[in-house]
């Protein structure tokens, strides 16, 4: 699709916004990254009737998020059947990761059955170098830092649709994961003097630090469809429950200039969390008139959190002593009632859509360790207006506006410290309000292969990390930082130079401005793509993509390298199409892993590099087994929005 990009990290953008999400029909996909991936190569194209970008999601639905969702339509078969695919992928870059998929389905005339289940395991890395100083001193903090994971997963979903009516669809599904996770983290920090001398070093190393995760996911869709013009009658439930634990043994070393060990900290950390999310949801649409569509629903979500962090230090005499200062424990609920009315009138060659959507939160925060509490009471109104004319079959222009709301994730509400090591903790923030933006867009498309838009976002409560503390020690959190503005120019631009090479192309230039009571901040960025794709024969197909991110400000940060990418690889399908092998290299150059940015909060100055895994070779396996039967109808999801803010 023109305008749709897919990083080497697999985040889906639509321009230059990430975070885009997909649907199939109407349900909204919660996968992410490689197992998302594996999903959609499964699909078939003569499978899908259309897609639909939606830069700008109306009333409907949930006002979270501005990164946009595809949606693809599939097209509608009732014959009975089966069908599945087994998968495997292997990459290698710095490190090896590897996955194994299966997904099956079979259909009879009454029932619909799918299962999927995916094993991946792999190992990541991060190298990060700090260099900070603060304005008011004349002292310097460096820090180097190595980090790498291994983990694997076990990941599984399980569907059923029932047809008891020609009009009436009852649909269970149940997912679930489990996640163990190994980290090794060493840094070596050091403090340095006026003159340039060492005052002090620091070497700090994790052994073990052991992550564990499991949740589970069940959803019950009931639809009626009402009449043949596209009436229908949805409702959805919704249970999240996950469980995740960290254990971690700490060691901090500190040496004089000398390289004489001055003292040595041993701590051991067991940080807990439990979390259920339930949703209910219902939606009704109906064509009132011929060329009036009315649509309608309410929402009612329910979080419940609880965490314990529990800290211990060595005393050297062989006991492990509680730290009452680290350890604590938070308690947060938080309720959200929503309702949504829509109308589409769709007339000739014009198209206007207007709707409203309100939804009114109830957030309460509890510290266990001190007992102190924060709540939060709020009612947002989310409108949405879109108007399309067509100007010839092949012209059109569009304007469109939305608001929307974009929440702290759950973890970033937590009032109590995190330990890093002795020179860095994170912290959350009960107080942080949600962001809000105004989004408005104009478009105009002379030809079917080529797009502009020219879009304006206004942001209020706009919240990022932050640091606090001296130059030598350092506190990460969140906070309600400023206000930003962002007009951006599209273009995006599709050609088929010849029967075998077809071009898709990108380029977004924006002006950014993002200022609060101590600064004033204006940026201008470029973003290109070309994504081409080279079909040498019916059974194989090249592919060469570029990205291009040019150095800026990006709010508190400066960006100091230009970042171009480059991907190339190949698809050949044998077998009557049924056996595809893919191979490639994903950002050949390794720019996408390798960022220098500086960073200027009016109290300290820093540089940082960083260098993670993104340059890496791949080749996978897919085997696709079918008769007449194609795809499966699953159900939608009523909890997307909310466990989006899990952090999974």
């Amino acid at each position: 699709m023109p305008g749709v990009i897919v990083s080497t990290d697999d985040d889906i953008r639509i321009g230059a916004k990430s975070g885009a999400r997909v649907m199939i029909g109407n349900r909204l996909l919660r996968l992410s990254g490689e197992e998302l991936r594996n999903y959609l190569q499964a699909l078939r194209a003569e499978d899908i009737s259309s897609i639909e970008v939606i830069a700008r999601p109306p009333a409907s639905f949930d006002a979270e998020g501005s990164g946009g969702i595809i949606k693809i339509n599939m097209r509608r078969n009732t014959n009975s059947g089966y069908n599945g695919t087994v998968s495997t992928n292997f990459s290698h870059g710095r490190y090896s990761r590897f996955s194994g998929a299966a997904t099956s389905s079979v259909r009879t005339e009454k029932l619909e059955a799918q299962a999927s289940l995916n094993i991946p395991h792999s190992v990541n890395y991060r190298q990060t170098d700090i260099g900070r100083s603060q304005w008011n001193s004349s002292e310097r903090f460096e820090s180097s830092s190595f980090y790498r994971s291994g983990n694997a997963a076990f990941n599984y979903r399980m569907g059923l649709n029932f047809y008891p009516g020609k009009n009436h669809t009852l649909g269970l599904e149940a997912s679930g994961s489990f996640l163990n996770e190994k980290v090794k983290a060493m840094s070596a920090d050091g403090t340095f003097a006026s003159s340039g001398t060492v005052d002090s070093i620091m070497r700090y190393s994790n052994f073990p630090d052991t992550r564990e995760k499991g949740l589970f996911d069940l959803g019950l869709n009931y639809r009626w469809d009402v009449d043949s013009a596209g009436g229908a009658l949805e409702l959805l439930g919704n249970h999240y429950s996950s469980k995740s634990e960290r254990t971690t043994y700490y060691s901090s070393n500190f040496y004089d200039t000398q390289g004489s060990m001055l003292r040595s900290i041993l701590r051991y950390s067991d940080l807990g969390t439990n979390m259920d999310i339930s949703t209910i949801q219902g939606d009704f649409s109906k064509n009132i008139v011929q060329f009036v569509t009315l649509r309608t629903g309410a929402k009612f979500s329910r979080v419940g959190t609880r965490g314990d962090n529990c800290y211990k230090n060595f005393d050297g005499e062989g006991e492990w002593q509680p730290d009452s200062i680290l350890s604590n424990g938070l308690s947060y609920s938080e309720k959200v009632y929503a309702g949504y009315a829509s109308a589409t009138l769709t007339m000739a060659s014009t198209e206007i859509q207007a709707g409203l959507r309100v939804e009114r939160t109830d957030m309460k925060t509890r510290s266990l360790g001190d007992n102190q509490e924060f709540g939060n009471l709020y009612t947002n109104f989310f409108p949405s207006v879109f108007l399309k004319q067509e100007i010839t079959e092949r012209q059109y222009i569009s304007v469109n506006y939305t608001r929307r709301i974009l929440r702290p994730p759950y973890q970033a509400l937590n009032p109590y410290r995190i330990l890093v090591n002795e020179n860095t903790m994170s912290e959350g923030n009960p107080y942080l309000r949600p962001q809000l933006s105004h989004n408005f867009a104009f478009s105009y498309s002379p030809d079917p292969d080529f797009e502009i838009t020219l879009s304006y976002d206004s942001q209020t409560d706009v919240f990022g990390d932050t640091e606090l503390g001296s130059s030598l020690k350092t506190i990460v959190t969140t906070g309600n930082i400023a206000e930003a503005k962002d007009a951006t120019l599209d273009i995006f631009w599709s050609k088929d130079f010849t029967q075998w090479w077809t071009s898709m192309n990108n380029l977004s230039g924006t002006y950014n401005r993002f200022r609060n009571d101590y600064f004033d901040r204006h940026a201008k960025f470029l973003f290109a793509t070309t994504n081409n794709t080279f079909s040498v024969s019916p059974v194989f197909t090249f592919q060469f993509n570029g990205r291009l991110f040019t150095k800026g400000v990006d709010r508190y940060y400066t960006i100091l390298m230009n970042s171009w990418v480059f991907d190339v690889g190949t698809m050949v399908r044998l077998m009557d199409r049924r056996l595809v092998m893919t191979m490639g290299v994903n950002d050949i150059f390794h720019r996408d892993g390798n960022r220098r940015l500086s960073m200027d909060n009016g109290t300290f100055q820093s540089i940082t590099h960083s260098k993670w895994d993104t340059r890496r070779a791949y080749i996978g396996l897919t085997w696709q087994f079918r008769n007449d039967y194609r795809a499966v109808r699953g159900i939608k999801r009523s909890n997307q929005e909310e466990v989006n803010r899990t952090w999974n």
